[in-house]
Order: structure tokens, then C-alpha cells, then sequence
């Protein structure tokens, strides 16, 4: 069971994606070249610097593919994206993620990715540790997913405007119209909406941070293990990254419900058009 969970790519397989990786990364290495040569053209430099751009592309490509952690984080999605297929489920691309967030999911792929070599570098079974992680994994992808949705409210809904416009009415709403003080009402809901799905993203940010942190521990533990100790072993670091599994579902959690607090203001009020 250990070995289906950890099917190793070959050599060629994992040099081709970290090839493909490093031609096609959007940031810098193809939105830099490409913006070089359309500039360029733009200002009549011709062929010149396209040749700039390209050799450019190339050269960020090269300092990518030779990147260690990128590797580990490349190599990494690509064997959980083909145990996700085995499985029918859909896997989460940090590529497709707000910076934080993505940087936040890439630091857990790659801590995921070490503790795979260590597994596979082992010469115990830790087939129980292997799934634990898998799951966790899959846990915090959905996590990010969601912090994404977050993230995205809070970037859409400009709490500066808010926060001044109900200065604005807070003056007058005594004086005002049930209309103006209907108004106060909303935007102060919309405001303690905005700081709670912002308070829940920074709790995010914290878990995925500590969560790295303890699944490196989880990898050092496991590379001092011994054949006299592994089965005890074992059963205590798969709990481990089963209880950080659970706190990452309380996370999700409370942004879900952040979610559906932001889900409500949206929605149209009794008499609406």
C-alpha cells in the first residue's frame, strides 16, 4: 500500500516538468520578456530586442529550473496532481492564487515533497504517515481555495470608502431620514463584514505558516526513526499531522463562515429590484 502511495516519477518525467515549469512560469518569466520585446517594438527597436527578450527568457528559465525549492515545489504538485487523478479529485493550482496565498500553499507542497523523499529514501514503511499527509494536504489546498474567495472580497470592497462615507452619515443619520439611518445601519454591517473576513484571512496566513513549520518537524522526526522504534513512530507522527489536519479545518471553518456573513450582504434586501 506504501509504494501505491508513493509511486515515483522517473528521471525524465520530473526533468520534463521542471522544463515545462520553467519555460512557461508566468511570473517573471514570461511576462518580463514579453513586456521587454512589446516595449521594445513599440519604440522601433525591431528584431534587436526581441533577440534581448528572448535570451532574457532564457536566462530566467535557466535560474528556475536550477532553483531547489522550486523544484521540490514543482516535482511535488506534479505527484500529488497524479495521485489526485487516480483519485477523481481536483487539485488547487498555486499559480491561480493571490501572491500570499500561493506562497503560503507552495512552502506546504515543498515541506510535503521532503517528507515524500524521506519516505521514499526510508527503508520502513510509513504508509499510515504517507496517507495522514495526503490528506492533510488535499485539507489545505481546500483552505486556500477558500482563502482565495476571501481574499478576493476583501480586495473587491473598499473599506477606506466605506469607513468614510459612515463618518460622513454618522453626523447627520440622528437628524436624517429612516433612509440615511437604514444607510448607517448597512454600512456598518458591510464594515464589521469586511474586518472579519480580513481577520480570518490573517488566520490563514498564521496556520499555513505554523503548519509548515511542523510538518518540517514532522520530516526531521521521521529520518530519525529506527526499525526497533517505527511502528510506535509512525503511529505518533500520523497523529500529529492528523491533529494539524483538524486545525486546518477549524480555519477553513471560520472562513466559511466569514464567506457566508460577505454571501449575505450581497444578496438583495426585502423590496429590492
Amino acid at each position: 500500500m506504501g509504494k501505491q502511495l508513493q509511486k515515483p516519477l522517473s528521471r525524465d518525467q520530473a526533468n520534463l516538468a521542471l522544463i515545462a515549469n520553467a519555460l512557461t512560469k508566468p511570473w517573471p518569466n514570461v511576462a518580463v520578456p514579453a513586456g521587454l520585446a512589446a516595449g521594445g517594438l513599440m519604440i522601433g527597436l525591431g528584431l534587436f530586442v526581441v533577440a534581448i527578450a528572448a535570451v532574457a527568457w532564457l536566462a530566467l528559465a535557466s535560474v528556475t529550473y536550477l532553483d531547489q525549492e522550486e523544484a521540490d515545489v514543482v516535482i511535488g504538485r506534479l505527484r500529488a496532481t497524479r495521485r489526485g487523478l487516480e483519485r477523481g479529485e481536483r487539485r488547487v493550482n498555486p499559480d491561480r492564487l493571490a501572491a500570499p496565498i500561493a506562497q503560503q500553499l507552495r512552502d506546504v507542497l515543498a515541506q510535503e515533497q521532503r517528507i515524500r523523499d524521506a519516505i521514499e529514501g526510508a527503508e520502513l514503511p510509513f504508509a499510515e504517515v504517507s496517507q495522514e499527509v495526503d490528506t492533510f494536504v488535499r485539507s489545505a489546498e481546500r483552505a486556500a481555495a477558500r482563502a482565495q474567495l476571501l481574499y478576493d472580497y476583501v480586495a473587491d470592497e473598499d473599506r477606506t470608502r466605506v469607513e468614510l462615507r459612515l463618518r460622513q452619515l454618522r453626523g447627520t443619520a440622528r437628524t436624517a431620514d429612516s433612509s440615511a439611518a437604514a444607510l448607517v445601519e448597512a454600512l456598518t454591517t458591510q464594515l464589521q463584514a469586511i474586518d472579519r473576513a480580513q481577520l480570518k484571512l490573517d488566520d490563514f496566513y498564521t496556520e499555513m505558516e505554523r503548519v509548515a513549520v511542523e510538518l518540517g518537524n514532522i520530516r526531521g522526526q521521521l529520518l530519525s526513526v529506527s526499525a526497533t522504534t517505527e511502528a510506535a513512530a509512525q503511529r505518533e507522527l500520523a497523529g500529529g499531522v492528523r491533529d494539524l489536519r483538524e486545525q486546518m479545518a477549524a480555519v477553513a471553518e471560520g472562513m466559511s463562515e466569514a464567506l457566508e456573513g460577505a454571501d449575505a450582504l450581497l444578496q438583495p434586501g426585502p423590496g429590492s429590484d
